[in-house]
């Protein structure tokens, strides 16, 4: 029939084949077969020698022998071997991380069953722990760097820095939660809250103009309560504490804003609301955390049960808090203060009015 070319785009090579058709005597068919004759160079268009195509051609061969089967063999041999090496290398580290797994789960079915051992230690605990306590708590956990007495202790301390801030949040009761869709809003609305007799706010990063309106209110209002919330990562973390926030709140726990804050010792209120979540916060040194959305997940009953298990807890539940059941909240002992936007509705006059009235309910006042 002729030659033929074909390019193997694997190796980026152009093949010329000798076909023919002939007649198979044995088995009385025409048959078809080609003959690899090289390589095209693609400067001269002439044909080089090589061999079989996607495979290196031996130094027997390059020297212009025949099929070096031998070398081919030895060749393959090598490969075999070093496959060999690394599915064992394969196998053996995947023994490994099966073993430390089946280790991890033991370690953490001992943190579960040892935690609320923690929690009766802590319980009372809220001015300090004493070197006592500190020892027992080293005892009753495994040996883990988040859980052993000395951290637990100095997790402690860090928290009794951020008491101060803690207490002003306490005595204002409420921590209105502020959405700004305006950098032109700010201002109005952060003097409607002051002179409605709650100088604090807790805005929220779910619009883009949140950090400058931050760092407007702290210009203008410097001995207001400004915090930060719905910060869900490192970079609104930082772009809040960079323009004055005096706390930052999650809706969630997040151990990067964890990290952020406790580098700038800043106070963090994560968000919590199962038991896993507080034990993830509790290993990070919080105690006093946000409760949200707290109607949405029982509410009032939801967070007695969950300071039965873990009594050392403060909490600040956020989500579902008007003036028809703030008074309830805050006549749980471990509640400190209630976040809520019903004040926050209508035009700053409308705003101002609100705010009056629930600063008088929260502090009994008609």
């Amino acid at each position: 029939m002729g030659q033929i070319k074909q390019y193997d785009k694997r190796v980026g090579i152009t093949y010329v084949y000798d076909t023919e058709y002939y007649y198979d005597k044995e088995k009385k068919q025409s048959r078809y077969r080609r003959t690899l004759l090289g390589k095209l160079d693609p400067d001269t268009g002439g044909i080089v020698p090589c061999g079989r195509p996607g495979r290196p051609r031996t130094k027997k061969e390059e020297e212009g022998g025949d099929t070096d089967y031998k070398g081919l063999y030895e060749d393959a041999l090598g490969r075999i071997s070093a496959d060999e090496k690394r599915i064992a290398g394969l196998t053996e580290r995947v023994s490994s991380l099966e073993k430390a797994h089946r280790a991890d789960l033991r370690q953490i079915e001992g943190y579960k069953k040892k935690l609320c051992e923690i929690s009766k230690i802590l319980a009372g605990g809220e001015t300090g722990i004493s070197s006592a306590q500190n020892s027992q708590i080293a005892i009753a956990m495994p040996e883990n760097p988040c859980y052993n007495g000395s951290t637990v202790k100095n997790h402690r301390r860090r928290e009794m820095a951020h008491e101060e801030m803690i207490e002003k949040i306490k005595q204002m009761k409420v921590v209105p939660v502020v959405v700004l869709n305006t950098i032109e809003e700010t201002l109005p609305k952060m003097k409607a809250l002051v002179d409605g007799g709650l100088p604090c706010a807790e805005i929220t990063f779910r619009t883009a103009c949140a950090a400058d309106a931050i760092a407007l209110t702290v210009k203008e209002f410097p001995d207001m309560l400004v915090g930060a919330g719905t910060v869900i990562n490192r970079e609104q973390c930082e772009k809040a504490i960079a323009v004055g926030a005096k706390f930052i709140v999650s809706p969630g726990f997040s151990e990067e804003v964890a990290d952020c804050c406790e580098e700038h010792d800043m106070l963090y209120l994560p968000g919590i609301i199962t038991p896993t979540e507080i034990m993830a916060a509790v290993a990070k040194g919080y105690t006093t955390l946000k409760f949200f959305p707290a109607s949405n997940f029982g509410g009032l009953e939801t967070i007695k049960a969950l300071c039965s298990v873990f009594p050392f807890l403060q909490i600040m539940p956020t989500g579902g808090i008007s003036d028809k059941n703030i008074l309830d909240y805050l006549a749980y002992d471990k509640i400190i203060a209630c976040g809520g936007s019903w004040m926050m509705k209508g035009t700053p006059e409308e705003i101002e009015k609100m705010t009056r009235t629930a600063v008088n309910l929260v502090n009994g006042k008609k």
